[in-house]
């Protein structure tokens, strides 16, 4: 009889730590009966995204509507996530594998049966305005340091006093689901197509490249921005400062909405640069994707360093001067990218992962 394995996720949306998990399932489902646990599926339509492409490679899903961003569940998480935790607890599974930290480390302290794998798909850090959740925070980052593996998608995604003494961590960097492009780039003559791929909300920062494509424009550029994303309920505010300053900057007829489903291939060769700059990414696999289609990337400076392909520049955040340079420099100059094989070395890895630690 195979062995079970349950991971438990978020939610299913069109985002990066999704996808990261279809890849995971990908390699794991060869040995594996795959059962997936989804905490948060407030909006069907945004959180069940990516249900079907799950479905069709895992035995089971069961979903939850755990409105995990409330402060009373940041403070009382066992309370939260307690549904997931009976569900974990099971022997059937040889393990459980989760990004949700709040949940490895429940499922840690609480001596759930089976192995747990902790999977960091970002930054993990007390970047909470409330002293008493950040002293909780810490106490459970200490509990991750005792996974059976704590698997950091980059070097950036361990805390930073982790406990590298029990020799139980390992990087595991993801791939982008793109077609490398064979051709060169053709960039854009007399005008300046700049790209954005995210969620909106203050961790993605789009509204520093809407900063930037004003200064531009006040620099009689001839710029567009396209913003490819969505917004999930808690982030609303932040959606509305955006639209607030195209409105009052007179932005409207530069700044394109695309829809999250739209065409990435096309998105990619369309624009001259994608800017990223984020507060913080575990990895950013956008960057990844755009460097796939030979499309330069001028990124914030505090973003993981393995996303580099050749075809990034990193820049300070808040010197706007910089970030400009940087982009004409993209599309001036030309640069070479060294494209890798990431795949099988993610599949290789997890192999590898799996057979020592599970």
């Amino acid at each position: 009889m195979r062995q079970k394995a349950l991971i438990i996720i978020q939610n299913l949306s069109k985002s990066g730590s999704p996808l990261t998990f279809l890849h995971v399932i990908d390699v794991l489902k060869e040995s594996f009966d795959i059962e997936v646990a989804v905490a948060r599926v407030n909006d069907p339509d945004i959180d069940l995204e990516y249900l079907d492409e799950y479905k069709a490679n895992t035995k089971s899903i069961i979903t939850f509507n755990i409105k995990s961003y409330t402060l009373f569940n940041r403070a009382f998480p066992l309370l939260a996530y307690r549904p997931l935790l009976k569900v974990a607890n099971n022997s059937k599974y040889a393990f459980v594998m989760t990004n949700i930290f709040e949940v490895g480390a429940l499922l840690i302290k609480n001596h759930i049966r089976p192995k747990v794998f902790f999977y960091s798909l970002d930054k993990l850090e007390l970047n909470s305005k409330y002293s008493f959740v950040n002293k909780r925070k810490r106490r459970m980052f200490n509990y991750l340091a005792k996974a059976d593996c704590f698997i950091a998608l980059t070097s950036t995604c361990f805390y930073d006093w982790f406990d590298y003494s029990n020799n139980n961590n390992e990087l595991l960097l993801d791939y982008p689901d793109i077609d490398l492009k064979l051709t060169s780039k053709r960039f854009h003559r007399g005008t300046i197509n700049l790209g954005t791929i995210g969620y909106f909300c203050e961790k993605k920062n789009q509204l520093y490249s809407l900063q930037l494509l004003k200064n531009m424009i006040d620099m009689k550029l001839n710029v567009h921005l396209y913003l490819m994303g969505f917004y999930f309920d808690n982030d609303k505010v932040y959606y509305e400062k955006m639209i607030n300053f195209i409105n009052q900057n007179n932005l409207t007829s530069c700044v394109h909405f695309c829809d999250k489903n739209y065409d990435k291939i096309a998105y990619f060769d369309g624009i001259d640069v994608l800017l990223c700059p984020s507060l913080f990414e575990g990895l950013g696999l956008v960057i990844l994707e755009a460097q796939f289609r030979k499309t330069p990337c001028v990124v914030s400076d505090v973003l993981p360093r393995e996303s580099q392909l050749g075809l990034v520049t990193y820049c300070p955040l808040q010197n706007n001067s910089i970030w400009i340079k940087s982009i004409q420099d993209a599309i001036s100059n030309e640069q070479s990218v060294v494209i890798k094989d990431l795949k099988t070395e993610f599949c290789d890895k997890l192999k590898f992962i799996i057979e020592k630690y599970s």
